[in-house]
């Protein structure tokens, strides 16, 4: 298992042709532990509710939508904004 460079850890699995494939930790911790609140088409991220990428504990994780996603990152002022946003052109005192 390793880690993303956002934070998210990550491992590798054979799949049943024999390929390589990978799969971000806390989804599969997800799919494994939480089917009452399955991943669909309607619903195809998994969240987290305590905000720590590393985390894979199930009661942690919910299944939604990437605007949901936004949505929460912009509620809990953890998404990238003025001149820490990669395309800002001014500071802060501009």
């Amino acid at each position: 298992m390793s880690t993303q460079s956002q934070g998210y850890g990550r491992f590798t699995y054979i799949d049943d042709d024999g390929r390589d494939r990978h799969m971000l930790a806390h989804r599969a911790s997800h799919i494994i532990y939480n089917s009452d609140d399955p991943i669909t088409d309607e619903k195809p991220f998994v969240l987290h509710s305590c905000d720590r990428p590393i985390c894979c504990q199930p009661a942690h994780l919910h299944a939604d939508t990437q605007a949901n996603n936004v949505l929460e990152a912009v509620e809990r002022n953890r998404h990238t904004h003025g001149e820490h946003h990669h395309r800002a052109r001014l500071k802060e005192p501009d």
